[in-house]
């Protein structure tokens, strides 16, 4: 089932939720693809691009606790999780078009909504709070 953007997904800090919103936007489309035949190269493209677009964005989100004061602990957790994420995703993508099964599909389709969603609204809206407490009014 595809995600609708909410406004209780926003951390308050626009640059973040943009890029949230984006990758809504490619879960979204493997999710369209789910239940039909699976073109490998379009999958490829997807998966491509989602991976690149994780990089980007988990490196935006770092660079921003770079900026602050952020307490070692949850830097280190947060770093940790991206890090989790981003090797799960790559071995669920490695399967996913080597079988090219729709289980595998289906699969990751999941995670990536259970854990973006579960990421957003516990890990990125504390430190969107920190952002935002650390230099009120400033637009990340």
């Amino acid at each position: 089932m595809p995600i609708v953007w909410s406004s209780s997904y926003n951390t308050g800090v626009r640059s973040i939720d943009l890029q949230h919103q984006e990758l809504i936007e490619m879960i979204n489309a493997l999710d369209a693809i789910r239940g039909r035949p699976i073109d490998q190269q379009a999958l490829g493209f997807l998966m491509n691009q989602l991976g690149q677009y994780v990089v980007f964005h988990f490196g935006h989100e770092e660079a921003l606790m770079e900026q602050i004061f952020v307490p070692p602990q949850f830097k280190e957790e947060h770093l940790k999780a991206h890090a989790a994420f981003t090797a799960q995703v790559q071995a669920q993508s490695s399967r996913l078009l080597s079988n090219g099964g729709a289980g595998a599909l289906d699969s990751l389709v999941e995670y990536l909504n259970a854990w973006l969603l579960n990421h957003i609204k516990q890990t990125d809206m504390e430190l969107a709070e920190r952002l935002n407490k650390s230099r009120p009014g400033r637009m990340w």
